[in-house]
């Protein structure tokens, strides 16, 4: 349904569970889809100024040609967004982690009681190309099977005043994400960890 206004759909999720399941699940189902990231085969130049040891080398290797499998373009979140919002511009499908290590700003949301930074990149998005965004989660049922749970979606508020609204768009995401993580802390910790 969103996909036929045409303006694109953002799948907004968080390091969750086993939140790289999206790409496969949206893409194999024939879905054009692109997502921000930080594919493995950037993290040498990310992190070029310590020596990775041979096995993470190795390892980096291996994660890029898993990711370069899966029916879905990479776009990486460590240079323009250009390609992002071409995705949207051509009605398809944009995944986006909000609490990623990509952009160069965060804002102050509350999350569990506590203050947590998190990017304002997907409001901004959001506020320049009309898309619709639909908070995704991943649960893995008791057969140890992935299921993505795919939300209504959130509004951004055009009217008044632009800072205002992509707080208050992060924060509705960020309270949608402790719900999740009230009843499953053990999907997050180890995000929260790192």
């Amino acid at each position: 349904k969103a996909l036929a206004k045409g303006k694109g759909v953002m799948l907004l999720f968080s390091h969750f569970g086993a939140n790289q399941m999206i790409m496969p699940a949206i893409g194999y189902r024939g879905y054009k889809m692109c997502q921000l990231s930080a594919p493995a085969n950037v993290w040498k130049d990310v992190l070029a100024d310590r020596k990775l040891s041979m096995m993470e080398l190795y390892a980096l290797q291996v994660r890029t040609q898993h990711e370069e499998s899966l029916p879905v373009k990479h776009i990486n979140i460590f240079r323009s967004i250009k390609e992002a919002l071409r995705c949207l511009q051509r009605n398809e499908v944009l995944a986006d982690a909000i609490d990623g290590g990509g952009g160069k700003e965060r804002i102050p949301v509350d999350f569990l009681g506590k203050e947590a930074l998190i990017s304002p990149g997907p409001a901004d998005i959001a506020r320049r190309t009309g898309c619709t965004v639909l908070p995704t989660f991943v649960l893995r049922d008791r057969k140890g099977r992935n299921r993505v749970i795919i939300e209504p979606p959130l509004e951004f508020n055009k009217n008044g005043d632009s800072q205002n609204a992509r707080h208050s768009f992060t924060q509705a995401f960020a309270a949608r994400l402790a719900d999740y993580v009230t009843v499953h802390p053990e999907y997050y910790i180890g995000f929260m960890a790192l």
